[in-house]
């Protein structure tokens, strides 16, 4: 392949020249965004959030150990299985050293971030003939807070976002040299290839490509013999085949279906542009409080919207996604302005600077942050700075811009026929960071750095940078705080961290009242808090109040029951806490109870005082197990001087 144009000079001087060392303060520099990383890495470790992921990485989590023990029974899988595979070795360094998965899986993706700057910052070089342009798109890769937002939980997009940023140090190294040789157009592909079955937002791009290559091998055709353009694009189709291949000789192996594609695709197209589709992000209608930890709700939720549809049973995964797909088809048919309309929110929710939701509100995350929260950097800069470069290319060439425009609207594709969520187009992230290299050349004295300051350059970018930062509020929804809530909920209340989850679970509430999850996250976590003396316990009218709060929730657990029985004793009645805790022995071995009761059936202590019995006495001293004190009255708060209507 030719090269599509002569690479941009920010001099006249030689290319050696152009190219000279980087000096040390500028290295200096580098070391400390990788420091930056690695820093937010360790602290969001120490987070609830970091040390009990959430939603899709807990999904991530259980399918890996699944596949690690080897029961995994699920069938086909419903997301690409490539990432869990990758994790599924931390397993075993878990169970041989103790290490966390999730610290190991953020480990992971820290590499995946090395690559992705060293990549970019190499791509970078390449197009732009300038050492410290390489240096700057490396440092706006490490210094991305989206990036590291990701990069914090056991999520593929880091590992996609290196396959990208790969994948164009590839093709610009060809571009400077002149030519595709045949070993290029295979690892391309190839590259592409892992991109895609990693995260499949990129397959529209993966799949095209060979069709690319053909294409430029054509225009290129005067130095290009027919034979030299048959192998450049076989060798293309071959590396783009593998990983599809491969996938579907893992769902052979695993379901005996070999299939390619995600289970859950059809589904979410389905989804994204029906009648419930908000154009932003995707939100569940069918509550899943009942599924385990690590069970994916977005399979509850297409079951739910099959058997509303249809009226018939759920039946086999394929015939449920020909479904899905069909109806996705006949909704864009018979609703022809309605699915433009989606379409033309999703394609400026791509473009526009608000991260959209994804699992977690960005803007709501990154504000808890002492990492993230001050950082300027995100997609809307770094948007007008490669708009920007294009413009500035198109003064050398008009095929580059043409090129990386065909790139992005292809990966794009996909993100707009779905979500615009930031989680899909944090790939995209590392293709603006290439052509924003443009900014040293600036400060140089060539005909390109002249160029830059033009009128004609300057005056168009105005109204683009109005369109992709001006906050409409149909663009920036602020409502899916509440989900959130839940989510730090739930992760404090694993962490221990008790008044949090207290918080985040009593703020859910406001919003979501009828969420049995949450109540028991509260309930718990408040009798958690007195029992292990970390702060006052009810008093007696108090604690009636919460046993009835207990006893009226929805779909009771052992924990549930355990606080009951607690709750139960302090108020003296030990025959009906040794009944619960027989229960929850025998049906659940629940450890707390089980150690209760053989020290109640030890010492076998009749006892109406549970402050004063000798069982009760033998229970470490950390347990609060001394009954209730009474409430305070009226009057006696006034003696204190406190006001009896004034909460503490």
């Amino acid at each position: 392949m030719e090269t599509i144009a002569q690479a941009p000079t920010g001099s006249d001087s030689s290319t050696e020249e152009r190219l000279h060392p980087i000096p040390p303060k500028l290295l200096l520099v580098l070391l400390v965004f990788v420091l930056y990383g690695a820093g937010y890495l360790m602290w969001y470790g120490s987070t609830p959030l970091g040390l009990y992921p959430a939603l899709d990485g807990a999904q991530n989590l259980e399918l890996a150990q699944r596949l690690w023990t080897g029961t995994y029974e699920a069938g086909v899988f419903h997301r690409s299985p490539w990432y869990a595979f990758m994790l599924a070795p931390l397993w075993g360094l878990h169970e041989a050293t103790g290490l966390s998965v999730a610290d190991g899986a953020r480990w992971l993706n820290w590499i995946a971030l090395l690559l992705t700057a060293f990549f970019t910052g190499k791509a970078t070089v390449n197009l732009w003939k300038n050492k410290v342009s390489g240096l700057i798109a490396s440092c706006l890769i490490l210094a991305n807070p989206v990036i590291l937002f990701f990069a914090g939980d056991p999520l593929d997009t880091l590992w996609a976002s290196a396959a990208m940023s790969a994948f164009l140090y590839v093709i610009s190294r060809d571009y400077q040299r002149g030519g595709m040789t045949i070993s290029s157009a295979f690892v391309s592909a190839l590259i592409l290839g892992f991109g895609s079955a990693v995260r499949p937002v990129g397959l529209v791009l993966s799949t095209l490509w060979p069709v690319i290559v053909l294409g430029i091998a054509i225009m290129t055709r005067r130095t290009q013999t027919p034979s030299r353009i048959i192998t450049l694009t076989v060798f293309a189709l071959f590396g783009t085949l593998i990983f599809p291949v491969a996938t579907g000789l893992m769902n052979l192996r695993y379901s005996g279906t070999f299939t390619s594609k995600p289970t859950g695709s059809p589904f979410i197209l389905w989804w994204a542009n029906s009648s419930h589709a908000n154009g932003l992000y995707y939100y569940q209608q069918y509550v899943a409080d009942h599924l385990s930890y690590g069970q994916n709700p977005a399979t509850h939720e297409a079951e739910m919207h099959y058997q509303n549809l249809t009226e018939k049973p759920v039946p086999s995964i394929g015939e449920m996604n020909r479904f899905f797909m069909r109806e996705t088809i006949r909704n864009a048919i018979e609703n022809p302005v309605e699915t433009i309309r989606l379409l033309s929110i999703k394609t400026y929710a791509t473009v526009h600077n608000y991260e959209q939701y994804d699992n977690k509100s960005y803007f709501f995350h990154r504000d808890l942050s002492p990492w993230l929260h001050w950082n300027p950097l995100g997609w809307g800069i770094l948007f007008i700075l490669a708009a920007f470069g294009l413009v500035t290319l198109e003064n050398t060439s008009i095929r580059i811009p043409i090129f990386a425009l065909i790139l992005f609207l292809l990966y794009a594709s996909i993100i707009i026929a779905t979500y615009p969520s930031n989680r899909f187009r944090v790939p995209l992230i590392p293709m603006l960071t290439v052509l924003s290299g443009w900014i040293p050349i600036l400060f140089t004295k060539g005909k390109l750095s002249r160029d830059c300051l033009k009128p004609r350059i300057l005056i168009p970018l105005l109204p683009l940078t109005l369109a992709v930062f001006f906050p409409f509020k149909f663009i920036t929804p602020k409502d899916t705080i509440p989900s959130d809530y839940c989510l730090l909920a739930r992760a404090s209340h694993l962490a221990g961290q008790d008044t949090e989850a207290m918080k985040w679970a009593s703020l859910a509430l406001e919003t979501y009242p009828y969420r049995s999850d949450l109540q028991r996250i509260y309930v718990i976590s408040r009798f958690n808090s007195w029992f292990t003396k970390n702060t006052p316990p009810p008093c007696f009218d108090e604690a009636q109040l919460h046993l009835k709060e207990i006893k009226s929730i929805k779909g009771q657990t052992p924990e549930l029951n355990f606080t009951e029985s607690i709750y139960v004793l302090n108020f003296g009645n030990v025959a009906e806490a040794t009944e619960i805790w027989r229960r929850l022995a025998e049906t659940h071995q629940h450890p707390a109870a089980i150690a209760l009761l053989s020290l109640y059936n030890k010492y076998n202590t009749q006892f109406k005082d549970p402050g004063k019995a000798d069982a009760i006495n033998r229970i470490p001293e950390h347990f609060h197990l001394g009954g209730f004190p009474q409430c305070e009255s009226p009057e006696s708060l006034l003696e204190k001087g406190k006001n009896p209507l004034t909460p503490e």
